[in-house]
């Protein structure tokens, strides 16, 4: 049975597996990304990931997911938002000289969505659209056992898509507005933040700023603190408008909720489905499901893993 290395390469961590082609993890390894303007850093943690996998076991592919537009016929990541450092990067072939091993890389969400189609609720549940909630937000469609990439490999980017045009908060990708400017785990720290600093109450006053991320704040706010509820149902709200927009122009059988944040799923469920209700027309509404991902955070890489060995 073939065994396969995933990556999930992101602004913040990098998670790797070692995966057999049936969907068993084998090995699973985490780094922090580094200093994302430091081409040298995040690609030195890279390397490490991928030569902690094959300590144990061979692997006969690598794939991976890294965040931002890609061009994925000629294995190019154009952009990254979140790894400022990348600009028609060719992260293929430095892997692969490198390792040696036949190398695959997509946009992330792309992958995600892969792996919802093969080991997750997807399978069943076509048309259906990821939305993964992290430090940034990502998107992509799948319908007829297919990732919709559109002209050149960007369908589905619903993070980069402007919401608020009166925002003053300008996103990674240039624009002012974004969806992940709004609701990302990011947007979510920056409003405890800003709260905190004007001095709103909260079990967090006093904590150092480098220790307040998503995670804590959704802690916080099953704890019954204000402001950290506060900025999840804001969150919420704008997640909810996203999603009545894909549900009005798609009309798909399911949206499915992945990414770290997705744990915090239940803080914004309610909300989410408040406002998607209030926007959407009834009748795609009634055929509409929305769910967490089962697969967590480890879609992405699994995903990866997948469609490196599909076409090695």
């Amino acid at each position: 049975m073939k065994k396969g290395i995933g990556i999930d390469l992101g602004g913040t961590k990098i998670m790797g597996i070692l995966m057999q082609e049936d969907g068993e993890i084998l090995e699973e390894v985490e780094e922090v990304t580094g200093n994302p303007f430091q081409e040298e850093e995040v690609i030195k943690n890279l390397f490490q990931v991928i030569e902690g996998l094959l300590e144990k076991n061979p692997a006969s592919s690598i794939g991976i997911g890294c965040a931002g537009p890609n061009d994925f016929q000629n294995q190019i990541v154009v952009t990254s938002p979140n790894l400022p450092f990348i600009r028609n990067y060719p992260l293929k072939r430095v892997v692969e000289e490198r390792f040696a091993i036949p190398t695959l890389v997509d946009n992330d969400v792309k992958t995600a969505a892969l792996g919802e189609l093969i080991f997750g609720d997807g399978k069943n549940l076509q048309p259906f659209f990821l939305i993964t909630l992290g430090t940034g937000i990502g998107g992509a469609l799948v319908s007829e056992g297919k990732v919709f990439r559109g002209v050149c490999n960007t369908a589905g980017e619903i993070g980069h898509t402007v919401f608020d045009w009166t925002s003053r908060e300008r996103c990674g990708c240039g624009k002012y507005g974004c969806l992940e400017v709004l609701a990302s785990g990011t947007a979510i720290r920056r409003h405890v933040l800003h709260g905190l600093e004007s001095g709103q109450p909260s079990i967090l006053q006093g904590v150092p700023q480098e220790k307040i991320n998503a995670k804590l704040i959704a802690e916080k706010a099953r704890e019954g603190d204000g402001l950290s509820r506060e900025a999840f149902l804001k969150a919420a709200y704008w997640i909810g408008v996203a999603f009545s927009h894909l549900v009005q122009i798609l009309n798909p059988r399911a949206i499915i909720v992945g990414g770290g944040m997705s744990e915090a799923w239940d803080l914004m469920e309610k909300r989410t489905l408040e406002v998607l209700a209030s926007l959407t027309m009834e009748f795609p509404f009634q055929h509409l499901r929305v769910l967490p991902s089962r697969l967590g955070n480890m879609g992405g890489a699994m995903g990866a893993a997948w469609m490196g060995m599909e076409t090695s």
